[in-house]
């Protein structure tokens, strides 16, 4: 919208009301490959959907396109649990490119999260290979990646490498040396800064309530299961970047 033309905010809110509704669906349908029973399954989607900022920053952090990245990336981890066997397949394969090139596009936090846990995701299935078939995929996910990530750079994110490499970058070094962090909060000085965010922003008490989940899980070998696991450990660097810089704000 431009500045100072809004005859198209009620559309655009609109539309976030609608992304912000359905993203239950894809989390309902990634939960019933977790967990035995449509109605726990559902209670899973549903404190899932509590905890993520999804549901609570619509307005905020982005509005519009973190409301749309976030449902993409929703709709990808849905697919790619649902058709990872299928990999290999070239409809599927372009398919998944396509839409994890629009995910990328759409926001460039969710890019840097699903980009992490996606490597994680690879990284897990390619060491755990159990069978070829099970190599084969992982290596089929990779080729989806690299031209989703090359594509993003190439089309939106190119125009602004050179600033991020050669002037953002530098300067966060430059104040991480001087203050030892960057847009830290004082009521974040001390201590593990990730739980602070967590209450701050993610609503610690659901976070924690969705870990529960845990036990109910069915043996992991499942892309569903992995894709969970891999969202869990998604969360150690940036737990461990959070001490120095604020990423949430």
């Amino acid at each position: 919208v431009a500045p100072g033309d809004e005859t198209l905010v009620p559309l655009l809110n609109c539309i976030g009301a609608s992304l912000y509704a359905s993203a239950i669906f894809p989390l309902y349908f990634l939960t019933l490959k977790l967990v035995p029973g449509s109605v726990t399954a559902g209670l899973v989607a549903a404190t899932a959907w509590l905890v993520m900022p999804i549901n609570f920053l619509p307005l905020s952090d982005g509005a519009f396109p973190n409301l749309f990245g976030q449902w993409c990336a929703l709709i990808f981890l849905a697919v790619l649990a649902e058709h990872y066997a299928r990999l290999t397949e070239f409809r599927i394969a372009a398919s998944l490119a396509l839409l994890l090139l629009l995910t990328f596009m759409a926001y460039s936090p969710t890019l840097v999260y699903l980009l992490i846990l996606l490597l994680v995701f690879l990284i897990l299935r390619w060491r755990l290979a159990r069978t070829v078939d099970d190599t084969r995929n992982a290596r089929a996910l990779g080729l989806i990646l690299a031209p989703a990530v090359g594509g993003a750079l190439l089309l939106y994110y190119g125009a602004f490498l050179e600033t991020m490499l050669f002037g953002t970058l530098p300067a966060m070094a430059a104040r991480l040396g001087e203050s030892g962090s960057v847009g830290r909060s004082p009521f974040m000085a001390n201590g593990w800064a990730l739980p602070a965010e967590l209450v701050a922003h993610f609503r610690l008490i659901p976070a924690m309530a969705a870990l529960l989940a845990v036990p109910l899980l069915r043996p992991f070998n499942t892309p569903a299961r992995w894709i969970f696991l891999a969202g869990l450990l998604a969360f150690v660097p940036f737990g461990i970047a959070e001490n120095w810089i604020n990423l949430y704000n």
